[in-house]
C-alpha cells in the first residue's frame, strides 16, 4: 500500500495529507527539485482546517511554485556548512 502511494505521489507531482498527521488538518505539498530534476531540495506546502480547506484547490498553484523556486534558486548542497546558519525552520507537518 505505502509503495503504491509513493508511485501516485510521484505520477501526481503533488502529496496530499488527509488528517494523517493532525485530525482536522488537511494539506498538499510539491518538492522542489535541483538543478537535474532528479532529487528534491526541498518542498512547499499549504495547509488548512479540514472544514474550510480543500487542498485540491492548490494542487496547480502549488506545483507552479515549487517549479518557480526551483528555476530561480541556488541549490544549497553547493553552500559550505559554515555559511549556513544553525537555526531550525519548523514547516509545518506536510511532507512530500
Amino acid at each position: 500500500v505505502l509503495l503504491d502511494e509513493l508511485r501516485s505521489v510521484r505520477r501526481a507531482g503533488v502529496a496530499f495529507d488527509r488528517e494523517e498527521a493532525q485530525l482536522g488538518l488537511t494539506c498538499v505539498a510539491a518538492p522542489v527539485f535541483d538543478a537535474s530534476g532528479l532529487r528534491a531540495i526541498a518542498a512547499v506546502s499549504v495547509s488548512g482546517p479540514r472544514n474550510r480547506f480543500s487542498p485540491e484547490r492548490f494542487v496547480q498553484t502549488i506545483r507552479e511554485t515549487a517549479d518557480r523556486i526551483a528555476r530561480s534558486a541556488i541549490d544549497l548542497t553547493d553552500v559550505p556548512t559554515s555559511a549556513v546558519s544553525g537555526r531550525q525552520h519548523s514547516a509545518g507537518t506536510c511532507l512530500a
